[in-house]
This record gives structure tokens, sequence and C-alpha cells, in this order.
């Protein structure tokens, strides 16, 4: 199996990241009166989460992240573990908290309505994901992380134009590896987590089946046509040409 090829700059802008979440948000304390519903939420649930709080595990905090908002605490607790959540989401693997579930309750939580800096604090988070995910080659994540964008209500518009753009080898070459998946399984957008965000399903797709995208790796391919994994990118483009309708 091929060593993962890591960007140490693109981890490092997410880790910054993860750091303006935690500055952005620690103006929301603990609450220690956290109402919860007593049939879902039981005295050992609580026990642990006010002991382990920010410093949890993602085995201490899943419970909570399951029931945040709609059984358990408000959405100014949410916003106090909502760093933790989302660094834990990006550093454990596998994680046993679902992203699209995680990240979905942010329009639950109407995050829009919150105040600027803290939108932003969250965009750049996850910007800064999706750049790391994009220039660590293989990511076969990157399929969840754009379903993560769709729950969340996140415009993909400047992650795609950042990842086509890219002129690192493993950003191009997840974009020709999450091409041919796409191909192979023509519904991966459209399963039933993408069913409740069908713009987003669309707009993915339709990106895939941009000219500019394959044009993007009949591009590169000829540039790297020496080098071993340029047949990736060729194969890539032979996909998406047969795609088209």
């Amino acid at each position: 199996m091929e060593e993962p090829i890591i960007d140490d700059d693109a981890r490092q802008g997410l880790q910054q990241a993860i750091g303006l979440l935690y500055q952005t948000f620690s103006r929301y304390p603990l609450n220690h009166n956290m109402r919860a519903c007593p049939c879902c939420v039981d005295h050992l649930d609580k026990r642990l989460l006010f002991r382990t709080g920010l410093q949890g595990s993602a085995q201490d905090l899943a419970r909570y992240a399951s029931e945040a908002l709609y059984t358990w605490g408000n959405a100014d607790d949410f916003r106090h573990f909502l760093p933790r959540l989302f660094e834990l989401q990006v550093s454990t693997a596998p994680s046993p908290i679902e992203g699209h579930h995680l990240f979905g309750k942010l329009p639950y939580a109407k995050w829009r309505t919150w105040p600027d800096e803290e939108q932003r604090a969250i965009e750049s988070f996850l910007m800064a994901w999706g750049r790391c995910l994009v220039a660590t080659y293989p990511a076969n994540q990157i399929p969840d992380y754009l379903l993560v964008l769709a729950v969340a209500r996140v415009d993909m518009t400047p992650f795609l134009g950042v990842w086509r753009a890219a002129e690192a080898v493993p950003a191009l070459r997840n974009l020709a590896m999450v091409a041919r998946m796409f191909v192979n399984r023509p519904d991966m957008f459209r399963d039933v987590f993408w069913a409740e965000t069908p713009l987003a399903s669309e707009q993915i797709e339709t990106w895939f089946r941009d000219p500019a995208t394959e044009a993007r790796l009949i591009e590169v391919y000829f540039r790297f046509e020496a080098e071993p994994f340029a047949e990736e990118f060729a194969s890539a483009v032979d996909a998406l040409g047969w795609s088209h309708p």
C-alpha cells in the first residue's frame, strides 16, 4: 500500500484554524445545569461529560455529540463544546462521532444567526480541513467531507475552486481519484444522507462533469506524463468522458 503523502503546511493551517475556534468560542462557559431529557441522558452520561469537558476524547463526548441540541443542552452549550468536537472530528480516525450528524447540527442551531466572528471561525475551519484533506494523498474521506459541507449548508464553491486550481501533486491525484469514484458510483452524492441537500448534490455532480474539471486533468496529465502516477489522470479523464450524457 502506498504511503500517505502529507502536506505539513496544510496541517499547520488546520491547527491554526482549530486554535481560532477555541479562541472564538471560549466566551461560552461549561453549564453544569444543562437541561437533558431523562429518557435519553442519564446521570452517568452527565458525570462523564462534566468530568472530561473540553479535554474529553471522542468516546467521552460521543454521547453528548449524539444528543446535543435535540435532547441535551442548547445552542450556547453546543458552542462551548464545538471546538473540541470539531477538533476530534479531524484528529480521530475512525471517529465514533459521524461527521454528517455532528455538522448537521449547525443549521439546527441557526449558526447563520450567530455573530460574524463565530461564523468566520467555522468557515475558516471547514476550509482549512478541506485544504488539509486534498493535500494528503490518498484522501478517501473527501466524499464524507463534501457531505459535511452539504449538511452544514456551506457553499461548496470556494473549496471546489481551491481544489481544482491546486498545483500540489497530492491535491491533483485526489481530484483524479474522487472523479473515478464518482463515475464508478454515480449515486455517491445521492444517497440517503444527501437527500436533504439536493442543491448541494447537484452542485458537486455538475462540478465533476464540468468540462473545466476534465480539462484540468488533461492538463496535468501532460505535465506529469513521465511520472508513474500520470495514468491516474488519464483514467480519470476517460472515466469522465464516458460519464457524459
